[in-house]
């Protein structure tokens, strides 16, 4: 084809020379062998013959393209054939060659090529006067782990030079997280720190440093008149790989796991002691609980223990709790005396340890759950899924939780759409599940961008009680100040726990959680109405839904926070009685909409004072919120149209 043609030609073949064109004929046929041991017969290339398109990550059998760089070599090397050959003689062993290497140029530098079985390749390039090595191998049917340890002979073979090096999945239109983010980036720094199978997945680890800062140098005395550019240290940052998609990643594995855990901690009232985390094998979950002073027992169910024994052993930065140690020596999480270390089935778990709710005492039950669980969009891939995203399960969560308790867990992948036809409805489904097993209007989601991700990341947390939902919207000056009451005050030690200290979270970032993304919030309300079947209620715009009520009146919820704070007696205790009163969208709590009746019938008793009045007014709200028992109307409308407006 004309594609190989050039891929030829711009190799510098001189076809006027017979034993040259002998060998660019040789290297035209090595490619083409390639090529059509892809090809279908159907026209289309891409898809290894007899397969679909794979869409579960695992790239082990789909053909491989290794391309390795190594600089600084000397001259003699890059331009005598015969030592280049010697050099590289060791490898064709391990990678199935038929033969030795052909010489298929040697006019302005070199290509050293070998045929290898089911019509791949082996090729070794230089440039003319180039210290650079170009080495590529096309090795279809080859494993991953198998061309791997090929470019760790390879490596092994230039010690002491600089090499930088990729890996392409070719024939097949899907990839994933390990190969985009590390093997398929060309001059990224990277060390294989683990690669295993264990009983449920596969488990990479890698240390990646970005492309670094250069300096000018030179390799030997010979020729040191042309400089190479010589690689400075840059920081190594791990990542955690599971079945190829990222799960952790040293960069701002601290943005994820900082979101994830303190909106839900600080929500909690008095500060959590017992802590349930589902999930977060790594363990920078747990240690981002173990900050917490009051924190007495952590339960942290795990289903896989091959997670838990790599990341201890190849990433201890992502579960060092030297702040918790007494004698200020390395204290790892997992060791931590609060820590008890589960390995299951969290939902077999809870529903051995709660099964008959009413006869579990409170003290046995947890004040804060964290779920760190796969994504809700793997629902439909992953069989087991379905059990921890089920309403039983969350039914047995909120059994396990104290009458006080808080659920925050993270929800997968963000969306800007606010189309149903875009976005997956078993999300919605998702956030419907969980929302209907805590206080009406104290369901939250908000988002955080996760560079490793690529995208927005969910999370939601739940309440049972008001007054969590009421400190949700704390202000940057309260979470700020609840931060430096809570934690151990060696997390801000940044002396001699650097590592400690918070690196995303504070005040200020907690304001931009305490509204839902608008276009979350509205694919919620229209999945609401179209699973129930509701036209929308006559609700003012806002971000909010209102109550089935003819006249409501939209209160802010962090200016009823405020005006409770400077309040006391009787005129307190109604006051708590209408924001416990709060009916919003699930998504949201930001406002409490209000009934006008019920205002003017507070407003009207509540000189007296008299606790009889508050005792009826809470009887009424209860039997109201049993009377409509979904966290939020499915009312949707946004429009403030004419009539809304005289209202």
């Amino acid at each position: 084809t004309p594609s190989l043609l050039l891929t030829v030609f711009n190799m510098g073949v001189d076809v006027r020379q017979g034993t040259t064109l002998r060998s660019a004929l040789l290297l035209l046929f090595g490619y083409m062998v390639g090529y059509m041991v892809h090809w279908d017969g159907s026209g289309e290339t891409g898809i290894p013959r007899g397969e679909k398109a794979s869409t579960s990550g695992n790239m082990e059998q789909d053909t491989m393209h290794l391309k390795l760089d190594v600089l600084g070599l000397d001259t003699a090397l890059t331009t005598s054939p015969e030592m280049l050959a010697k050099k590289l003689k060791p490898i064709l062993s391990h990678v199935g060659a038929k033969g030795d290497f052909t010489l298929a140029r040697e006019h302005e530098g070199l290509t050293l090529f070998v045929p290898l079985s089911r019509g791949g390749h082996l090729a070794a390039h230089t440039t003319q006067n180039s210290r650079v090595l170009f080495i590529d191998m096309f090795n279809p049917g080859a494993s991953l782990s198998k061309v791997l340890q090929v470019r760790q002979q390879l490596q092994a073979r230039f010690t002491g030079f600089q090499t930088t090096w990729s890996i392409t999945p070719r024939g097949t239109m899907v990839t994933n997280d390990l190969f985009m983010q590390v093997l398929n980036v060309h001059n990224l720094r990277k060390i294989q720190l683990a690669s295993f199978k264990s009983k449920y997945q596969a488990i990479d680890m890698w240390s990646v440093g970005e492309p670094s800062l250069t300096e000018p140098g030179w390799r030997s005395e010979q020729d040191n008149e042309e400089p190479y550019v010589k690689q400075l240290k840059t920081k190594m940052d791990p990542q955690l790989f599971l079945d190829g998609w990222v799960q952790s990643n040293g960069v701002d594995e601290a943005v994820y796991h900082e979101s994830l855990v303190h909106p839900g901690m600080l929500a909690h009232e008095n500060g959590a002691e017992r802590v349930a985390i589902v999930g977060g094998g790594e363990g920078a979950t747990l240690r981002e609980v173990l900050k917490y002073k009051d924190v007495k027992e952590v339960v942290m169910v795990e289903l896989d223990d091959g997670v838990v024994k790599a990341s201890r052993d190849h990433m201890p930065e992502f579960n060092n709790c030297t702040f918790a140690s007494k004698n200020k020596k390395y204290l790892n999480c997992f060791d931590d005396p609060r820590t008890k270390l589960v390995i299951g089935d969290a939902s077999k778990w809870f529903k051995s340890k709660f099964q008959d709710c009413d006869s579990i005492k409170e003290k046995d039950k947890f004040d804060v759950i964290i779920l760190d669980l796969l994504d809700p969009e793997l629902l439909r891939e992953v069989p087991f899924a379905a059990e921890l995203y089920s309403k039983e399960f969350f039914k047995k969560l909120s059994c396990a939780l104290k009458d006080d308790g808080v659920l925050v867990g993270q929800l997968g992948e963000g969306s800007i759409s606010s189309s149903p036809d875009v976005v997956d409805p078993i999300k919605m489904e998702v956030f419907q599940t969980i929302s209907s097993e805590f206080l009406p209007g104290g369901f939250f989601i908000y988002e955080t961008y996760v560079r490793s991700f690529l995208n927005y990341w969910y999370f939601g947390v739940g309440c049972k009680t008001w007054k969590c939902a009421n400190r949700w919207h704390y202000n940057v000056e309260q979470i700020n100040y609840e931060l430096s009451d809570r934690l151990d005050p060696n997390v801000n030690n940044k002396e001699h726990f650097p590592f400690a200290n918070l690196k995303y979270f504070d005040g200020a970032t907690k304001q931009g959680m305490r509204y839902a993304p608008r276009a979350t919030e509205n694919l919620d309300c229209e999945f609401a109405m179209e699973t129930h079947h509701k036209a929308p209620a006559n609700s003012c715009s806002g971000r909010h839904i209102g109550l089935q009520k003819e006249f409501t009146v939209d209160v802010p919820r962090e200016a009823l926070v405020q005006t409770l704070n400077g309040m006391e007696g009787g005129d307190k205790k109604i006051l708590q009685a209408l924001m416990k009163q709060g009916r919003v969208c699930g998504m949201n709590g930001g406002y409490v909409k209000l009934g006008l009746d019920d205002i003017v019938k507070v407003a009207a008793t509540a000189s007296a004072g008299g606790d009889d009045v508050l005792s009826n007014l809470e009887s009424s709200l209860e039997a109201q919120q049993q009377a409509s028992p979904h966290s939020f109307d499915p009312a949707a409308s946004r429009n403030v149209d004419a009539t809304c407006t005289q209202k």
